[in-house]
């Protein structure tokens, strides 16, 4: 967003000593959390990595990060800790202040992520804000110094962004080029998932954490409002509403209440916080007292997204000339993002062994974002589930979001067999629904309200079973097994 009067300029900014405690390993209820390791599942990655806690009172990270055998780059290793985390709102003009200290302070892959207001906060990681509905994952690097002693090291929460690369972690906007990605107050106030990365760069990692804070500096400093290494601290955000467009401008705060009192549709706030995320084009307004101000129009990205194709453009495919195949509609009363996050966590939580494909244990892979709304998967099953053999064997299925005017989703969904084949028992259509059903025992409890309409499935629609529960619930979830 451009700034509010058509170029930089420095505000002074007291800031106030503060620090608001995310992270202790001292028995803290509200500071304690449980981390868990994830070595790096992409394409047969081969990094590796384990997260323990010291008796102490400190964690620590260890592991190696290698290349990933298909892509010839390095994967990633990580641990993550879910929970409900102090308002953090406070320290938005500041600094994120890890507790740390390394016997691989050389290594050039050190990052943390924190997460707010994501469906899921494993498929926002996961995405990176490069997949549909995965930002809210705030990631930014960070280097230890040598040493026997823990010392702070110091993030400025200007330094995250909620746009970076799934493949490498590197930014691909930041914070100083586009004032979207970066944190917000009302971000840190909901703070639900902390993960500390080694990712991106070849080499064994030690690091030892005694605790994760959010601290403002005790200095006054002279802040630019574009480009700085922090917020300033009087600045307010301004939003308005009309029709299906949001538009949003920053002020100084004391001028805040005469800009609200001449155009009265002006609330505080931001026009990400109401959810709209997609920038359009800028406007120069004149308002008493206040001067100039550029107003930037914000619409929905569910605005921007269409659906590309009906029936068999929402198919993947299949090399196999005669070939099984399903189609299902689906109508959930769910946010798009709330369908895609339910899906996309449970392909993460089948990683760790904690969802497992009700329909005989099989393998889902995520391959692409087909487009603006579209997601490509793959599903091995039988003997390939533990050891895919790739495309040309296993079923490929396609979902694609739609948003309805209403808050819901329309969800086209389609699957087909890489291999010739004629009756698949249901397999296609199961491939589909195991992803979104909603049966605690066998699927989990995913909180999705949908109704299903079976448009075709199997070859010529022959075989398509009458019984869910017979074709597609064969395995209890790990919770539900006695």
């Amino acid at each position: 967003m451009q700034s509010i009067f058509g170029l930089s300029f420095l505000l002074p900014a007291l800031v106030a000593s503060s620090a608001v405690k995310l992270i202790t390993f001292d028995g803290d209820a509200t500071t304690t959390h449980e981390f868990k390791e994830l070595n790096d599942p992409v394409m047969g990655g081969k990094s590796s990595g384990t997260w323990t806690v010291d008796a102490s009172g400190f964690g620590v990270f260890d592991g190696e990060v290698v290349d990933v055998p298909s892509l010839s780059a390095p994967g990633f290793i990580k641990a993550a800790a879910d929970g409900t985390y102090p308002d953090a709102s406070a320290e938005i003009n500041g600094d994120v202040v890890l507790t740390v200290r390394s016997s691989t302070p050389d290594y050039a892959g050190f990052r943390m992520t924190f997460v707010s207001g994501t469906a899921s906060p494993s498929y926002s990681c996961s995405g990176g804000g490069s997949l549909p509905f995965s930002r809210g994952c705030f990631k930014a690097k960070f280097s230890v110094p040598a040493g026997d002693d823990f010392k702070e090291v110091r993030i400025p929460l200007a330094s995250f962004s909620d746009k970076w690369s799934p493949a490498t972690g590197e930014q691909t906007t930041t914070c100083a080029d586009d004032s979207d990605v970066c944190p917000s107050a009302s971000k840190l106030s909901k703070i639900e998932r902390v993960e500390i990365w080694a990712e991106g760069a070849l080499g064994k990692v030690h690091l030892e954490i005694k605790e994760i804070a959010f601290s403002t500096g005790s200095q006054s400093e002279v802040l630019s409002l574009r480009g700085s290494s922090a917020v300033a601290s009087d600045i307010c955000n301004l939003y308005g509403i009309d029709g299906d467009a949001c538009q949003q401008s920053s002020v100084d705060c004391k001028y805040a209440k005469y800009a609200k009192a001449f155009e009265k549709s002006l609330k505080d706030g931001t026009c990400l916080d109401q959810g709209y995320t997609v920038q359009g084009s800028c406007q120069t307004k004149s308002f008493p007292v206040v001067g100039d101000i550029i107003i930037c129009k914000y619409t929905k990205a569910t605005q921007v997204l269409s659906l590309e194709a009906k029936s068999s453009g929402t198919c993947p495919g299949s090399p196999a000339f005669v070939h099984a195949s399903a189609e299902i509609s689906l109508d959930f009363s769910n946010a798009c993002n709330e369908v895609s996050a339910v899906i996309l966590d449970r392909l993460n939580r089948q990683q760790t062994g904690a969802w497992v494909d009700p329909h005989n244990g099989g393998n889902y892979t995520f391959l692409k974002a087909t487009s603006a709304n579209g997601l490509l998967f793959s599903r091995a099953a039988g003997s390939q589930a533990k050891t895919p053999k790739g495309p040309d064997y296993d079923d490929q299925l396609m979902f694609t979001f739609d948003p309805t005017s209403e808050g819901g989703c329309k969800v086209s969904a389609c699957s087909e067999s890489h291999v010739t084949s004629v009756i698949d028992y249901g397999t296609n259509y199961c491939n589909m629904h195991d992803l979104i059903c909603n049966n605690v025992a066998y699927c989990g409890d995913s909180k999705l309200n949908y109704t299903e309409m079976v448009i075709s499935c199997g070859t010529l629609g022959v075989n398509c079973k009458t019984s869910v529960e017979a074709t597609c619930f064969q395995l209890k979830q790990p919770t539900q097994m006695s």
